[in-house]
């Protein structure tokens, strides 16, 4: 069984809590990079499959923009935004 690459949550606080963990003990924030997009595989594959890709798909855009303005406060690169209405955040 493999690594899970993207994982369903639908609050911004816990999205961020779990992507600090993911983060714990890695590199400083900003060596990753944070963005948005309507379509996870799409964007990996866009992205040339990235180094350790993770998504997160959430509820709405305010909440996926919430974590995505959260992490670039922490140093994090602006992946920008992808397709319409994303509400997925990725990083890598």
């Amino acid at each position: 069984m493999g690594v899970a690459r993207e994982f369903v949550v639908t609050k911004a606080q816990e999205t961020i809590a779990l992507i600090e963990r993911n983060l714990a003990g890695m590199q400083s924030y900003g060596h990753w990079t944070v963005g948005l997009t309507a379509d996870a595989d799409l964007t990996e594959v866009d992205l040339d499959f990235p180094a350790f890709w993770r998504s997160w798909r959430m509820g709405n855009q305010a909440d996926a923009r919430e974590v995505k303005a959260h992490f670039q406060r922490k140093g994090m690169k602006d992946g920008g935004e992808r397709g319409r209405q994303p509400t997925t955040v990725f990083l890598y």
